[in-house]
């Protein structure tokens, strides 16, 4: 068979295909991912009617498109420029790593979009490349207001320190040139005592008059 038809038996049958998860999966501590049931008693093991389905072979896709893309390539990992150049488009489809930069990505884009490669990660190159130069537009005002603010603000402060500075230095010349000569208390003359003459004290016994 073509690998067309069988990438279209695929698709149909991926629309019947259950999700494959473990027993008691519902439990908040365990998650949605299969594992073998083990128990003796497993209801699930058993493949018992009313209970989740098994993997079997059944499922599987066909060999010849096994572990290809929905375009029939090999998706291949990508993390820089040379990475693309070494892969052909007819056989290998692109997958971008998500620790790649946006600059980075935007070469990338072009390299991939001028050889005709097919990326798993957008669907249209151009969309993608237009949404990811806004976002670096964006980036850049902000970036731009960010730095003017700053500015702003420094020019303000130093402003505010020169005006402090020259209401300081007002002060000290005001001080200099006006010093107020401080007006002494008024020392009051009082009169000075008269020396004490020598006075003959007499003893008045009494019922005697002076």
């Amino acid at each position: 068979m073509n690998k067309e038809n069988l990438l279209k038996i695929r698709l149909e049958a991926k629309k019947h295909k259950p999700k494959f998860v473990r027993r008691n999966y519902r439990k908040l501590k365990l998650k949605d991912t299969w594992r073998k049931p083990r128990g003796l008693h497993n209801k699930l093991r058993l493949k018992r009617k009313g209970h989740i389905k098994n993997p079997s072979t059944g499922y599987r896709s066909p060999k010849l498109i096994r572990y290809l893309d929905r375009n029939g390539l090999i998706p291949v990992i990508v993390s820089n420029i040379n990475d693309i150049s070494k892969l052909d488009p007819n056989k290998h489809s692109i997958l971008f790593k998500s620790t790649i930069g946006i600059k980075n990505r935007l070469k990338m884009l072009d390299k991939a979009q001028s050889m005709n490669f097919k990326t798993s990660n957008y669907k249209d190159i151009n969309s993608t490349k237009e949404r990811l130069q806004q976002l670096i537009d964006s980036r850049k005002k902000k970036h731009l207001e960010k730095e003017k603010s700053v500015k702003i603000k420094t020019q303000t402060k130093k402003k505010e320190v020169k005006d402090i500075k020259k209401e300081l230095e007002e002060e000290k010349k005001d001080v200099l040139l006006h010093t107020h000569e401080v007006p002494h208390k008024e020392i009051m003359d009082t009169p000075d005592k008269a020396p004490r003459m020598n006075v003959t004290r007499t003893k008045i016994t009494p019922g005697e008059k002076r």
